[in-house]
């Protein structure tokens, strides 16, 4: 996706990934439907483009460093502001 590539995919490919199917990636979950999806991309340009545009930008909003990093800074500061979050045991305390 991060590419700006047509992505054709199974369902179960897709799972936990925030695509809208047919707008940002094409399904197929059999044989025939896969071979049916890359046909129709290797037949309209303008479909490979468009699906390619909206992976690209899936890609960097949903999933590029500048979001994960900042949802992953805002884990980092609820634990640590949690009560006990900052704390540490010493070797000493652990090891009783």
């Amino acid at each position: 996706m991060s590419l700006g590539l047509p992505i054709v995919a199974t369902s179960v490919a897709l799972e936990g990934i925030q695509v809208e199917p047919g707008r940002d990636v094409l399904v197929a979950d059999a044989p025939l439907a896969f071979v049916t999806q890359v046909g129709r991309l290797i037949e309209r340009r303008d479909l490979r483009e468009e699906l390619g545009r909206n992976a690209r930008r899936i890609a960097v909003e949903k999933y590029g460093w500048r979001h994960l990093g900042s949802k992953f800074e805002a884990l980092l500061a609820r634990v640590a502001n949690r009560p006990g979050g900052s704390r540490r045991r010493s070797m000493s305390a652990a090891a009783r």
